[in-house]
């Protein structure tokens, strides 16, 4: 799943494309196609979580980090899913 999101911070918004791959893995670049950085993948929900907080924000939780986006075509739910479902798989 690859979506073109607004990664949130507290003072500045980003624009990213966050992609999640069948291995799993999620990493997030910048419009120019420079890897930013990669959110450890986790198969345990204690370790990498998602949480909606609206039909187009939500957070991935990791026990470093918390990292906060904004969907303008609101698939916050649809990300949640992808990801819960490599997580079951």
């Amino acid at each position: 799943m690859i979506s073109t999101l607004k990664k949130i911070r507290k003072i500045t918004n980003k624009k990213v494309q966050l992609i999640l791959t069948n291995k799993p893995k999620l990493v997030y670049v910048d419009p120019s196609k420079v890897v930013k950085g990669n959110i450890i993948w986790s198969d345990n929900p204690n370790d990498l979580s998602v949480q909606v907080t609206s039909p187009s924000n939500f957070k991935i939780v990791t026990p470093k980090k918390i990292m906060a986006f904004e969907d303008s075509k609101q698939r916050a739910w649809q990300w949640k899913k992808a990801i819960e479902g490599l997580q079951n798989r």
